[in-house]
C-alpha cells in the first residue's frame, strides 16, 4: 500500500524532507507562516497550506488528499515551548485552550481523520495526551532518535572541540569586554537617528522570521528588511579589522565563527524572501541611513 503523508506545522519543511527522504510520499503541509510557503515548495515539491490548523477540518484532508487506497501518515510537530514543562513559568496563557490549545487542534485533527500511522515530537507528559486516541488496534511508540541521527549533546559536553575561553590578559582588557555592549551601540543610535530624521519608523533587537533563532538591529517589517550594524572588530571588518595580540587563537577563531554565522543568517534571510542590509561601525551614519532608505522605499512601492 501506498503511503501519503500531510504534515502539520510543517514550517519550512524539515520534517517532509525528512519523510521523503525515508520513502512517504508527502502531499502537503500546513502552517500559518506565509514565509515558509516558497521553501517549503521548493525542497517538499508538494502543496503549501496557509491555514491555522484551528480552521482545518479532516473531512477536508481526507476528500482532498487521501483516498482509501493509501496508508495515512498524520505528521505534527508542533512548536514544543507552550506545552513543554517549561511553559509553567508562562503567566501569559489566554489564547482558547490555554498552553495545550495546539495540541488539542490536532488531536481533534487525529480524531476527525483516523490515520493509520500518527508521528509527532514527544516532550514530557505529551504521550499521556495521546494515549486516549489509542485504539485496539494501535500501538504508541516513543522512540529515542539517538539510534538514527547523532544525539545533540549539552554545550558542555562539546567543550573539547572549542578553545577554552581565555584568561583576559590584564584588568583593562576585561574591563574593555565587560564593558562592550549586546545592543544600543553608539554606531547603532547614531544610524537609527539617522533613519528617524527621513522620516522611517522600525522595530529594534528582534527577529525577523519569528522561527529562526536570529536578531536583526534593525527591522522594516512590511518591507522585509533587516539592517545588522557589525562592529569592525567582532566581525572582521577588512578595512579596520585588528588581530588580537594576547589569546589570539581564541580571537581569531571567535570572529571566523561570527563571520560564518553573518553569512548563514543573510542566506536564511534571503531565502525567506528577506533584504539583508549590513552596515560597518565606522561607516558614515547618513550615508548608511540613506542606502537604507531607498532600499526599504522601493520595497514597499513593490508590495
Amino acid at each position: 500500500m501506498n503511503t501519503s503523508a500531510i504534515d502539520i506545522f510543517c514550517g519550512i519543511g524539515g520534517l517532509s524532507c525528512g519523510l521523503k527522504q525515508a520513502g512517504v510520499t508527502v502531499v502537503a503541509g500546513v502552517d500559518v507562516d506565509e514565509s515558509c510557503r516558497y521553501p517549503y515548495e521548493q525542497n517538499v515539491r508538494a502543496e503549501f497550506i496557509l491555514r491555522d490548523v484551528s480552521d482545518l477540518r479532516g473531512q477536508e484532508i481526507n476528500e482532498r488528499y487521501w483516498s482509501n487506497n493509501v496508508s495515512k501518515i498524520l505528521a505534527g510537530c508542533a512548536p514544543c515551548q507552550p506545552f513543554s514543562t517549561h511553559s509553567n513559568k508562562i503567566r501569559d496563557k489566554t489564547r482558547t485552550g490555554g498552553k495545550w490549545w495546539l495540541l488539542r487542534e490536532f488531536e481533534r485533527l487525529l480524531g476527525e481523520t483516523s490515520p493509520h500511522v500518527v508521528t509527532m515530537e514527544n516532550v514530557p507528559k505529551i504521550n499521556n495526551r495521546v494515549r486516549k486516541h489509542q485504539g485496539k488496534n494501535t500501538n504508541l511508540v516513543i522512540q529515542p532518535l539517538s539510534g538514527f541521527v547523532m544525539p545533540r549533546k549539552p554545550k558542555a559536553a562539546n567543550n573539547e572541540k572549542r578553545i577554552p575561553r581565555p584568561t583576559p590578559s590584564s584588568e583593562a582588557a576585561l574591563a574593555r569586554m565587560k564593558a562592550a555592549k549586546p545592543r544600543d551601540t553608539a554606531p547603532e543610535k547614531a544610524l537609527r537617528s539617522a533613519l528617524h530624521r527621513k522620516g522611517l519608523r522600525f522595530r529594534l533587537d528582534e527577529r525577523p522570521v519569528e522561527n529562526l533563532n536570529r536578531k536583526a538591529d534593525i527591522v522594516f517589517r512590511s518591507a522585509k528588511v533587516a539592517v545588522f550594524v557589525d562592529g569592525c572588530f567582532w566581525h572582521g571588518c577588512p578595512v579596520h579589522g585588528t588581530q588580537a595580540k594576547a589569546n589570539a587563537e581564541f580571537w581569531a577563531q571567535k570572529i571566523k565563527q561570527n563571520q560564518e554565522r553573518d553569512l548563514d543568517t543573510t542566506s536564511r534571510l534571503e531565502a525567506l524572501g528577506w533584504r539583508v542590509i549590513r552596515v560597518w561601525e565606522h561607516e558614515d551614519p547618513e550615508e548608511a541611513s540613506q542606502r537604507i532608505y531607498d532600499i526599504v522605499v522601493e520595497r514597499k512601492q513593490k508590495r
